[in-house]
């Protein structure tokens, strides 16, 4: 019995899912420049030129699973904009929520290391839906709130760019090697306590 269309645009839809999937994990480990097609063809336990009937490229690849996260990270922003909370209350929410995904989700740390790529690749920022990383959803709510917070008195008054830049390399630490800092008895509520100690006026 033939296949329905609904049947044949699910089968398409999984495969191309698990083009992404073992893209990211091979873009991960070998970086943008070593990876290849039939890298991620192998990855994905399909034939190499099946790659190119979803994909023309691995920079396509790459740039399809950043903007995939960026979109994730648009409905993260949406929902803390919504708490009605104060501007550390809301730093602090932030930051809970991003080390909380990394734990429960193992991918975080493979995107995290994608987007280090982009320094090595910065001609992919044109193809992606942000055009540099003070563009990225959260980056934008850390500054805004942190601007939020000067002006209500609860954050330290210096630049708040130099404030957002030292909370990015924290979180960047912490997802590609927070299983390390666990090892050392150090847990997320520590880290974030330690975060809102630094900005607190």
């Amino acid at each position: 019995m033939p296949r329905t269309p609904e049947e044949n645009e699910r089968i398409k839809k999984d495969k191309k899912e698990r083009i992404l999937k073992a893209g990211l994990t091979v873009f991960a480990e070998n970086g943008l420049a070593a990876a290849k097609m039939s890298d991620i063809a192998q990855a994905a336990g399909v034939s190499y030129g099946l790659v190119y009937t979803y994909f023309s490229s691995k920079e396509q690849i790459f740039v399809e699973l950043l903007n995939d996260l960026f979109a994730s990270s648009n409905e993260l922003v949406a929902q803390l904009k919504n708490m009605k909370i104060s501007p550390l209350e809301r730093i602090k929410v932030i930051f809970t929520q991003l080390f909380t995904m990394h734990n429960n989700d193992p991918t975080g740390e493979l995107y995290y290391r994608l987007m280090l790529q982009l320094t090595f690749h910065p001609h992919l920022w044109d193809k992606l839906l942000i055009k540099d990383v003070y563009s990225e959803p959260v980056f934008q709510l850390i500054f805004e709130t942190i601007k939020q917070g000067q002006q209500s008195g609860e954050i330290i008054d210096i630049n708040p760019q130099e404030i957002v830049l030292l909370l990015g390399y924290i979180a960047l630490g912490f997802n590609l090697r927070g299983h390390e800092i666990f090892e050392n008895d150090l847990n997320e509520k520590n880290i974030v306590d330690l975060i809102i100690r630094m900005i607190k006026k």
